[in-house]
């Protein structure tokens, strides 16, 4: 646990399709967190206060009504602010993961904000509080509002077939290939492709595929003791060097020291 951090509250979801758990945590104020990772996929919304946090390279301050998806073994840091903060966080199951991931962009570590999200937060508080039988069939009923919400916010339905195929199986393979082999593949225009990728996805062709080779490195990182040149092998780079580079710039940290925290 964070030293600066104090889970006030935690329910167990047992039976849940949606959810594992639910918790609430309070942070200090101007508490200050090194760049980490979680091994387990987390939904988090924003209940008060607002912090800074740093993934990726760019910066991001959360506040109330952000609702915000970390995916597992994403490397980040936060800085609280002076009031401090309160989070609550959500742990989907492997079917409420999959679902998602299949209407969304899990996968690029989303962020939306609505004060809808607040209103849930105070709700989710409020039935945390609970102890009677019914409050696990009131917390899955907000679960499934609060995923349908932020799933909505981050909607792929205006996104074409072909645009999902070319995600999926950059999300799916290591092995090299040119935008010209894709868009072949895909019966598409290499420009027509690029042009469509980013403007759907907001991220380019070559940045997706770094960053999927990058978070499936660090699985293996995180679950095995595999040599880190073996790793960076089999995840599609061709010496060490170059992958402790990559990782690097994308997780904040060494792939040594990665597996380290972990």
């Amino acid at each position: 646990m964070h030293a600066g951090k104090i889970v006030t509250r935690t329910r167990e979801l047992s039976g849940s399709s949606w959810a594992r758990s639910i918790s609430l945590s309070r942070w200090a104020p101007l508490h200050t967190m090194a760049p980490h990772h979680h091994d387990e996929p987390v939904l988090c919304l924003v209940v008060s206060g607002e912090y800074e946090e740093n993934t990726r390279g760019r910066s991001t301050l959360h506040s109330v009504g952000h609702a915000l998806f970390c995916p597992p073994y994403e490397a980040h840091s936060q800085k609280i602010s002076r009031p401090g903060a309160q989070k609550l966080l959500i742990k989907p199951t492997a079917s409420a993961l999959e679902f998602l991931a299949d209407q969304t962009r899990l996968s690029t570590a989303p962020c939306v904000r609505s004060m809808r999200f607040s209103g849930l937060a105070q709700r989710f508080i409020s039935e945390l509080q609970q102890e009677d039988a019914y409050a696990q069939m009131a917390l899955d009923g907000l679960v499934l509002e609060c995923f349908a919400q932020f799933g909505r916010a981050l909607t792929t339905s205006a996104i074409p077939p072909w645009l999902m195929q070319a995600r999926d199986f950059i999300e799916s393979t290591t092995d090299y290939f040119t935008l010209d082999e894709m868009a072949q593949a895909l019966g598409r225009h290499p420009a027509e492709l690029a042009q469509a990728y980013k403007q759907a996805f907001h991220t380019s062709i070559a940045v997706h595929a770094r960053e999927s080779r990058i978070r499936r490195a660090a699985a293996l990182l995180t679950k095995s003791e595999r040599p880190i040149a073996d790793i960076a092998l089999e995840c599609g780079f061709h010496d060490q060097a170059h992958f402790s580079r990559i990782f690097k710039q994308l997780m904040g940290v060494t792939p040594a020291r990665f597996r380290s925290s972990g």
